[in-house]
């Protein structure tokens, strides 16, 4: 990256950038389905056992009993997988609207964007309760500090204010 250059990446930089290193995540969230959960919920011990149950039952029992404990489980299995698909993709609908975005110069003008489109080169913009969406160098600063709560776990935020004079220079 050329320290001299306060313009920023451009648009195309950027793509290009994405394209060879990917995006900037840890994880990649998981599609919800309807069949997947219904295929965990059918997998639990409870539900298992309560079937092999009711396939004993329908052997040496009633064969109106065996019918009962089957539509028992079918629906309880149904009630869970559709509870269960409601709540996950809620969660999801929530992440999407809570998606952080983080300001970057590209272009020369400053934009937002999705935190997963940070690339390497990105110069971040960074003002009063700004998250860091990715490992960033310090270009410049003014009374710059930092709660480092979330990566050190610390009950407490402990606040560190950074002296750019006693970091070491950056290479030209």
């Amino acid at each position: 990256m050329d320290l001299k250059n306060d313009n920023g990446l451009s648009s195309i930089e950027a793509r290009e950038k994405l394209l060879e290193s990917g995006p900037n995540q840890i994880f990649k969230p998981t599609e919800i389905s309807f069949f997947g959960i219904a295929r965990h919920e059918v997998t639990e011990p409870m539900i298992l056992l309560l079937l092999v149950v009711g396939f004993f039952y329908s052997i040496w029992g009633k064969l109106e009993d065996a019918i009962t404990i089957f539509i028992v489980i079918v629906l309880l299995v149904f009630a869970e997988v559709y509870n269960e698909f409601r709540a996950k993709k809620a969660i999801s609908s929530l992440e999407k609207i809570a998606a952080p975005g983080t300001k970057v110069l590209r272009d020369g003008k400053v934009t937002e964007i999705d935190t997963g489109n940070v690339v390497p080169g990105d110069l971040l913009i960074l003002t009063s309760g700004t998250k860091v969406a990715a490992d960033a160098k310090i270009k410049k600063s003014i009374g710059m500090q930092f709660d480092e709560s979330a990566l050190t776990g610390e009950s407490f935020p402990q606040v560190r204010i950074l002296n750019l004079a006693k970091l070491p220079q950056l290479p030209k």
